[in-house]
C-alpha cells in the first residue's frame, strides 16, 4: 500500500512520520495539487509499521 495525501491545491505540507504513533519526526514537505501526492519517497525501508501524519503550513 502507498501512502498518499489529499490535500488542498497549491498548500504546502509537512509530513512526519512514526513507527509507534508516539514519536514523531519530520519526514518532508509537499505541496497539495487536484489529486493525490504520494508519500512513498518518505518511507523508512528499515521500519516495520509507518504512520504519516500531516499539517498544513499555509498561511491563512
Amino acid at each position: 500500500m502507498v501512502p498518499k495525501l489529499r490535500g488542498l491545491n497549491g498548500h504546502r505540507y509537512r509530513v512526519e512520520r512514526s513507527a509507534d504513533l508516539m514519536a514523531w519526526g519530520l519526514a518532508g514537505e509537499v505541496t497539495g495539487n487536484f489529486s493525490e501526492v504520494d508519500l512513498s519517497p518518505f518511507i523508512a525501508p528499515d521500519d516495520q509499521a509507518q504512520f504519516f501524519r500531516a499539517s498544513d503550513l499555509t498561511p491563512q
